[in-house]
């Protein structure tokens, strides 16, 4: 099934939550670091148009917040 079907926001971030923890745990091991991971894949989620795959349009948004909070602390 291609990623381009579009799906509800909260199916899109269930599907991806672990994905993205697993983010958070490579860049940015915190309860905050794994907060952003969250937080940024439901905004993206709902920011998906459905083109190409969510991945690829999710990962570099998700790398770039726990960047972001990971200078901040």
């Amino acid at each position: 099934m291609a990623e381009s079907v579009m799906v509800s926001v909260p199916s899109l971030y269930n599907k991806h939550r672990e994905w993205a923890l697993l983010l958070a745990k490579e860049l940015d091991d915190s309860d905050e670091g794994r907060l952003t991971a969250l937080v940024s894949v439901w905004r993206c989620a709902r920011e998906w148009d459905g083109e190409g795959r969510f991945r690829d349009f999710a990962g570099p948004m998700i790398e770039a917040a726990l960047k972001r909070t990971a200078v901040e602390t």
